[in-house]
């Protein structure tokens, strides 16, 4: 029985089911810690800084870590802001991902030490979240420090991890495994969110004292979540075989030998274009969506249920996605979640309720997870397994970028047209700009050349 509904969902075999794992498990740091519990808890804490941050995650400190965050209103020029901070922090974090993941996929395709890369990663990682707890006020370095940390230690493990996929799925499994991998992952992020949602929001049911520390303890929840249902990867998921090689791996130069190396699988590096300049869009989504309904008025309420909406509808819609790929191929349904992500962004210049807000992010939640995933799993079908490492660790070089380049773009054109509605629309560009780069992708010659060099 059992068996049987994973086989429905598409993961048949143990490895499948274990590589999926790996996705409910690391979702946890995603989801509740980059996503929801950092941002305020360094803004108000770490930093200690001043209502001039006033984002949505910002008002949820306000609303739910009160021992952490008394409303100093008074904000002067030499005070340092703790948003540009965060900000840069991240930005470096993700710098060095793109600097190291081409080289840290290049040396385990070569050397059989992938899962040994793939557990360091998922140990630091997990150590890094429950560090996060012995944060105390004022120690922002420490605590940027850290999350910087964290970062690099998940985004490198994303790119091993993402490496995995031609090794444990055959080429008719890849949108499948991929896609159920993605749903597995909303899964657990959403259920772990929920739980240290109701930990904050009423700490003295879980034996807490006080919101503070049921925040602490939502960062060591994190760890123990990511660390225990990783397991079955490690223990189900084999070591794949490699390409002994004698070249010994140059940090600095393995960006560019690898891009020069994916280089000659031209359709592979269309696609990859492509989905540099969709991705932007949809990071740019997932990173300004709460702050454009702050500007516009709604309610820090609304703003919860709306990214917990999201979460969960991702669940089917991923599993949906899947299905449409296999009727109408993976790239038309690529291209219609990227016509959905435009109409998003033009609606999104019109809505004035907490109602246009939730019927967005209902529009988001369909394709998010399945137009991602496909992604995924239309790459991997484009390369040669023998070379998944490196060829994903340039993959992630462009993924860290839509980290970058799209919350840019509409920084500057707030400050060119003074505010966010209008600015909202240049996100609109890259969905654009993507659906037309990737309609001129040949997936057919793409993949031939990928089995002529098996």
């Amino acid at each position: 029985m059992a068996t049987s509904l994973w086989a429905s969902i598409g993961l048949s075999r143990p490895e499948h089911r274990a590589w999926a794992m790996y996705d409910w498990a690391n979702s946890a740091f995603m989801t509740v810690i980059i996503s929801a519990l950092f941002p305020p808890f360094f803004i108000r804490y770490a930093a200690g800084n001043s209502c001039a941050n006033t984002g949505f995650f910002t008002q949820l400190m306000d609303a739910t870590l009160a021992p952490f965050s008394p409303r100093v209103c008074a904000w002067a020029p030499h005070v340092p802001n703790a948003t540009m901070y965060l900000g840069f922090g991240s930005a470096i974090a993700l710098a060095i991902c793109a600097f190291v993941s081409p080289a840290v996929g290049a040396h385990v395709d070569h050397k059989p030490v992938r899962r040994q890369w793939l557990f360091a990663m998922t140990v630091i990682g997990c150590a890094c979240a429950a560090l996060l707890a012995l944060t105390q006020r004022g120690e922002w370095l420490w605590a940027l420090s850290i999350f910087a940390i964290g970062q690099i230690a998940i985004n490198i493990a994303f790119v091993i991890y993402d490496g995995f996929l031609p090794h444990v799925a055959t080429a008719d499994e890849l949108d499948r495994v991929s896609t159920a991998g993605y749903a597995i992952g909303y899964v657990g992020g959403g259920i772990l969110l929920l739980l240290d949602a109701l930990m904050i929001l009423s700490p003295q049911t879980f034996g807490l004292a006080d919101k503070g520390q049921a925040t602490k303890a939502a960062f060591i929840s994190v760890a123990v979540w990511w660390l225990l249902f990783s397991w079955p990867f490690f223990r189900k998921v084999a070591e794949p075989p490699t390409a002994p090689s004698r070249e010994r791996v140059v940090w600095w130069k393995q960006v560019v030998t690898s891009a020069k190396a994916l280089h000659k699988y031209p359709h592979a590096f269309a696609l990859l274009v492509a989905f540099l300049v969709y991705n932007d869009g949809i990071g740019t989504m997932l990173r300004m969506s709460t702050a454009y309904g702050e500007e516009i008025g709604l309610a820090t309420g609304d703003m919860i249920m709306a990214l917990v909406l999201v979460q969960f509808i991702g669940i089917p819609a991923t599993f949906g996605f899947g299905a449409l790929a296999r009727r109408i191929g993976t790239k038309p349904a690529i291209m219609g979640g990227l016509v959905v992500y435009c109409g998003v962004t033009f609606a999104a210049y019109f809505i004035t309720t907490a109602a246009h807000f939730y019927a967005l992010a209902i529009c988001i939640g369909l394709v998010q997870g399945g137009t991602q995933s496909l992604s995924r799993a239309l790459f991997a079908s484009m390369i040669p397994p023998a070379r998944s490492g490196e060829f994903f660790g340039v993959f992630a070089v462009f993924e860290r970028f839509a980290g970058i380049i799209g919350p840019l773009t509409m920084g500057v054109a707030i400050a060119i047209f003074g505010g966010s509605r209008p600015a909202i629309l240049s996100i609109g560009l890259f969905f654009i700009g993507g659906l037309l780069l990737l309609a001129r992708v040949d997936i057919a010659a793409g993949r031939a050349q990928s089995q002529q060099a098996t």
